[in-house]
């Protein structure tokens, strides 16, 4: 089995000017056996965690601009949301999307929910660096 193309999410952080900004990354994934005897299947490293919690946002919610409660992990299963940064960059994240909050200081973001569903995220809280 061939390794797949590595998974890709976006990076928002805030720069040493407090003022957020994206880019773009991925995760490299191995193919090794995980749950034998189940066939090998593309393994990322494992990241230590704190906490989760899942969010819901109402089809109206908007999150005027504001910092990451915590460094965390968005993993969205339902919904689609902008993500606005400080240099005027948007970022639309839909179901499936994986994004990395890590502007804990400074300007923040602005979130809108799109369209007239509701947002479904897992949120993954990291350790402070």
């Amino acid at each position: 089995m061939a390794n797949m193309a590595p998974l890709k999410y976006v990076r928002i952080l805030a720069g040493d000017d407090g003022e957020s900004q994206l880019e773009q990354h991925e995760v490299e994934m191995r193919t090794m056996m995980f749950a034998p005897p189940a066939s090998p299947l593309d393994v990322a490293d494992a990241v230590a965690v704190s906490s989760f919690r899942l969010l819901r946002l109402a089809a109206d919610w908007q999150g005027e601009w504001h910092p990451s409660p915590s460094r965390q992990w968005l993993f969205f299963l339902s919904g689609a949301v902008e993500m606005e940064v400080s240099d005027g960059q948007v970022h639309s994240a839909s179901a499936g999307s994986i994004v990395l909050l890590e502007d804990t200081t400074g300007r923040g973001h602005h979130t809108r929910v799109l369209g007239r569903e509701p947002v479904v995220i897992v949120a993954v809280q990291l350790p402070l660096p």
